[in-house]
């Protein structure tokens, strides 16, 4: 028996026209200082739904989001904002 989707393992195909389409999106920060702001600020951009992944990181800044298309910018820039961080980009 052949799996779904061609047996890759994933939940929502997205190849070959099925599923969402993924994309990615990176927000510059303020105020992230340590690994507990790193984990405060993905643990609020992975409560969105669509959101699938996220990395963070103090040294720089940047938060990269893996997420459906169609999560609203703005829902991302709020996530981090009401995490207690600023959106500067």
């Amino acid at each position: 028996m052949i799996p779904p989707y061609g047996g890759c393992g994933t939940k929502e195909p997205t190849m070959f026209g099925f599923g969402k389409k993924t994309v990615e999106t990176s927000l510059h920060t303020s105020g992230m200082s340590c690994n507990h702001c790193e984990m405060r600020v993905m643990n609020a951009l992975k409560a969105i739904k669509g959101v699938k992944d996220v990395q963070a990181r103090a040294a720089t800044g940047i938060v990269t989001i893996r997420h459906e298309d169609g999560v609203s910018l703005d829902a991302l820039k709020d996530a981090v904002t009401e995490a207690g961080y600023t959106v500067t980009n």
